[in-house]
């Protein structure tokens, strides 16, 4: 069965078009969605799992048994902060650097990934201040991050401890502003797994996770990270295909919202 699940999700999202879901845009800009790619953003912690999950990714979609080498920035002045991997013509899920505790300067750096400032592959000085919108207001929403998985690494004891929550929650509301859709992505579940961690527990896991980035628990997962020289399950390929199909339903409504909301601006600012 799951056999057959996974050869469905991978013809799904290699043929997958913007409208495939929703079918519709009614506030859509005449043309806005010609050519259109939703664009999923990657974020969380250093060390969560990012890269290991889009070499999953790839591996699932492509039936191979290594995925592309992903080589994720130190944050260092200057270096690549946002890197896009563009899996098909319908969508990129956009790797960024991993942040730790977030302050003035990483919040604006995130915003601006959020809003499109940012572009694929830059780099950035940080001795300079980085110029993008706090309100989402007025950017173009082809550029924009459509979603956002956010990636925690499970067996992280700060997490047991809330110590993310109150420097995360800026970020939260600002994707609550924007209407964006988020997920939680719990890492390195093989490590709870030798741990003994008992459902219970997961379920606090999954609480607390969740207080950080703002997503329900339908769209919430517990994934094994790739390792190298491992077996890549058939459980962890269509776990990673169905997160991915989830993350472009996720799009898809923001897209929506988000164009419904700027027509409601231009009919306001009309009266």
């Amino acid at each position: 069965m799951s056999a057959s699940k996974i050869n469905d999700l991978k013809t799904f999202l290699k043929d997958y078009e913007v409208g495939n879901i929703t079918q519709s845009f009614p506030d859509a800009n005449e043309g806005e969605m010609e050519d259109f790619s939703v664009r999923v953003g990657l974020f969380g912690i250093t060390g969560s799992g990012k890269s290991s999950f889009i070499n999953s990714v790839v591996m699932a979609l492509n039936d191979e048994d290594e995925g592309p080498a992903v080589i994720q920035s130190t944050g260092a002045e200057g270096t690549i902060i946002l890197e896009a991997f563009p899996l098909t013509d319908g969508f990129t899920l956009l790797d960024t650097r991993g942040f730790d505790l977030l302050g003035g300067d990483a919040e604006k750096e995130i915003l601006a990934i959020l809003n499109g400032d940012i572009k694929d592959e830059n780099g950035i000085n940080r001795e300079k201040t980085v110029k993008t919108s706090m309100t989402g207001v007025g950017t173009v929403l082809r550029d924009e991050t459509h979603a956002v998985l956010w990636f925690v690494k499970a067996s992280d004891p700060r997490l047991h401890k809330g110590a993310y929550r109150c420097h995360m929650d800026f970020l939260r509301q600002q994707l609550l502003r924007r209407g964006v859709g988020t997920m939680t992505i719990l890492t390195h579940e093989d490590e709870l797994d030798s741990q003994g961690t008992d459902p219970e527990q997961r379920k606090k896991l999954a609480e607390a996770a969740r207080e950080i980035t703002g997503s329900i628990p339908d769209n919430t997962y517990f994934l094994t990270n790739l390792i190298k020289g491992q077996k890549f399950s058939n459980e962890n390929r269509l776990k990673v295909l169905e997160i991915i199909k989830r993350s472009l339903e996720l799009s898809e409504s923001t897209i929506k919202t988000r164009q419904t909301k700027r027509k409601m601006r231009a009919m306001m600012s009309n009266r």
